[in-house]
């Protein structure tokens, strides 16, 4: 309150304690009261706004309709945000580029909105836990087994993006993530909408959902042209008890040297036993 409202108040309270007060006097005593009261309403209504929270699509532009509809399928925005961490049993293979695969049974737990995946494995070499983040950090750490730096960045890295791909079009809400163009077209054989985008930190160029349900299908990272270093993502999904829908599989592929989607494997996370809060 400035010094010209205090005075103003501070004039009209004695004067009153006197007995009196003039017009002038009760028009200075009044104006510090309802400059008081309408900025409680104006704080009042911000704070209830904060908490219903504004439009979370209204950056995307023509990719809104199609982004809310997959998140809706999903099982909503408000379901969502309120989502706690995820805890799963998934079984992960990574290939080599020999085509070899590396698998283990792992206990995942999942922060979708904090950025974190830690996964808990059992394998032939023995136990190990990592914890990747979306800021790039990761720890990978066993008993009685042990990686190569090599190893550990291509485990690591793949949980990265497992943890990306597991928030799926969620991603596109987190304002790191911009929308490029928008466009309809198609992809293993489904009419698709195509979102592209620009800065994910290399995992994602675009996403593709399902033309008439928002469904999301595919995410590709790195190149689509066929032949070019480049990789997709497909999605199976699950039915959770409470209604919301959850990947129950995740295959990333290389990019064909014909097609976009081809057949090399890169690696999969097959998911059992989701637990939500």
């Amino acid at each position: 309150m400035d010094r010209a409202l205090a005075s103003g108040a501070r004039g009209c309270a004695f004067e009153s304690r006197r007995g009196y007060c003039r017009k002038e006097q009760l028009v200075s005593c009044w104006k510090p009261l309802v400059c008081l009261l309408v900025g409680w309403v104006l704080l009042v209504g911000h704070g209830c706004a904060g908490l219903s929270g504004p439009d979370p699509y209204r950056h995307l532009g023509p990719a809104r309709d199609i982004v809310s509809a997959s998140v809706e399928w999903l099982g909503g925005y408000d379901t969502w945000g309120r989502l706690g961490p995820v805890r799963a049993s998934a079984v992960v293979s990574i290939h080599d580029s020999n085509g070899q695969a590396y698998v283990s049974r792992q206990q995942q737990t999942i922060d979708i909105h904090g950025g974190r995946l830690v996964a808990a494995a059992h394998t032939a070499q023995g136990p190990w836990t990592a914890t990747v983040h979306d800021s790039g950090r990761y720890d990978l750490g066993g008993s009685g087994v042990v990686f190569d730096r090599q190893m550990q960045e291509r485990i690591c890295g793949e949980l990265a993006t497992l943890l990306h791909r597991v928030r799926g079009p969620l991603n596109l809400l987190r304002g790191s993530e911009k929308v490029n163009s928008v466009e309809r077209t198609r992809l293993g054989g489904e009419d698709v909408i195509r979102v592209a985008v620009d800065g994910s930190g290399g995992q994602a160029i675009a996403y593709y959902f399902e033309a008439t349900s928002g469904v999301l299908r595919y995410v590709t990272a790195g190149s689509e042209r066929p032949g070019a270093e480049g990789t997709v993502t497909v999605y199976t999904y699950m039915m959770l008890p409470n209604g919301m829908a959850f990947p129950r599989r995740i295959r990333v592929v290389e990019t064909g040297e014909n097609v976009v989607i081809g057949l090399r494997p890169v690696f999969e996370a097959e998911f059992t036993d989701v637990e939500v809060d």
